[in-house]
């Protein structure tokens, strides 16, 4: 097993090289900590050097997240992470480079830049936290929350259904498309350093994704292989309206999206 073999091998980078001493802020309970765990260890168990990692974020609490890594980091506008993430990679193709990005960031007002990151298929990871609000404006409905549903910021429960973001994903292209539990931090490790050996046979630069939140303790993962798609494909589509969740890798990142 590779990821056996990878975590037998002695290390040359540890743990506390993908941490930085900023204050972690979010508030307490939140999801954002088991995926923010997530990376740094899947980084550290993938021994990617901190100075060949650039990681890109949008708006929102998820926003702050390279602000916790001890990497090359921008912290972009609003729904803009991924073009900004693409002109990194463009720039400098040995980068690893890691967008990270809210559902409302993401689906909403980055929801074209989404799809488009999709077509291009750059050799890049996205990470979506989702947990169906806009969290840092304190619960207003973000485009994945489910219809019915009713936060403390909304006067009545949502009329529309919720984008569903694996469907969105395979539509688009990316060929890794994967869901977690962000509070399943061992799974979800497992899940990034898969997404980041990603290869496609029909595509060196394959696009991949991640969808990981609160509510979903269950893990899926589509892969395209020479343009197969992997069974696991039904279930991704049958659990995605499922309310809650954190978290989608989207991208190519080899294996770690």
């Amino acid at each position: 097993m590779p990821e056996a073999a990878a975590a037998a091998a002695p290390k040359k980078f540890v743990l506390q090289q993908y941490k930085t001493e900023v204050h972690v802020d979010w508030c307490p309970g939140c999801g954002d900590f088991g995926i923010l765990s997530s990376i740094q260890q899947a980084l550290y168990q993938l021994q990617i050097p901190p100075y060949k990692i650039a990681m890109i974020s949008g708006i929102g609490c998820s926003g702050k997240t390279p602000h916790y890594i001890d990497t090359y980091g921008l912290h972009t506008l609003h729904g803009r992470a991924l073009p900004v993430a693409t002109g990194a990679k463009l720039a400098n193709n040995q980068l690893t480079v890691v967008a990270v990005g809210g559902d409302g960031d993401g689906y909403g007002i980055g929801a074209g830049y989404f799809v488009n990151s999709g077509r291009r298929n750059v050799d890049m990871t996205y990470i979506v936290f989702n947990n169906g609000v806009y969290g840092l404006t304190k619960g207003q409905a973000s485009p994945t929350l489910a219809k019915g549903l009713k936060t403390k910021s909304m006067p009545e429960a949502s009329i529309q259904e919720g984008v569903n973001p694996i469907a969105l994903a395979l539509g688009a292209g990316y060929t890794w498309i994967g869901r977690g539990y962000a509070l399943d931090v061992k799974n979800l490790v497992s899940l990034v350093v898969r997404r980041r050996r990603h290869r496609s046979r029909a595509n060196p630069a394959p696009g991949s994704g991640l969808d990981v939140g609160p509510g979903r303790q269950r893990s899926d993962e589509h892969r395209r292989d020479g343009g197969k798609e992997n069974p696991s494909t039904t279930s991704l589509l049958r659990n995605a309206r499922q309310p809650g969740g954190r978290s989608l890798l989207l991208g190519p990142l080899a294996d770690l999206r």
